[in-house]
């Protein structure tokens, strides 16, 4: 472990953490800023500062991590993907789906729901208070809703 990087502290205990499964490999905490319901992180206990250091000798863990994070995220509560629920072909970001309270926060979520059902080339509306944007998709729609969230609240002021 290094002795300077904060996961390695994380794992050693020496910053809390609200444990959320470990094993001789494994280590799975809280987010201590969550964006959503289940948001955790899965860290390997051997130091790895970036997936550009892995090779080979890397890939029982990795297929590790990968096969552990949706067990982990199940056991969780986590159900399916927390978009707003799929309508037919459609995806509906909706505000009123955004897991928090602060308005802030909730922009920032609906900003990666965005960025996120774009990468995933899904066609998209977005829902906010007093606008609604329907289902399209490409880089156009992405930019009409990222443009609708940054500026939210501003006709008010």
């Amino acid at each position: 472990m290094a002795e300077d990087c904060i996961f390695c502290k994380i794992v050693r205990g020496e910053i809390p953490s609200n444990k959320v499964y470990e094993d001789d490999e494994l280590f799975a905490f809280n987010d201590i800023h969550p964006v959503a319901p289940v948001h955790f992180m899965l860290i390997p206990k051997q130091h790895i500062a970036s997936l550009l250091e892995t090779d080979g000798s890397h890939a029982a863990l990795l297929g590790r991590m990968l096969t552990l994070a949706p067990q982990l995220a199940r056991e969780q509560g986590l159900q399916v993907k927390q978009f707003n629920a799929v309508q037919g072909n459609e995806l509906w970001l909706d505000w009123l789906q955004a897991p928090s309270e602060d308005p802030e926060q909730k922009l920032a979520i609906l900003a990666r729901w965005i960025l996120d059902a774009e990468a995933q080339g899904l066609t998209y509306g977005l829902r906010l208070p007093g606008l609604e944007l329907a289902p399209a998709s490409g880089m156009a729609q992405r930019d009409d809703c990222l443009r609708a969230v940054a500026l939210f609240g501003l006709e008010a002021k």
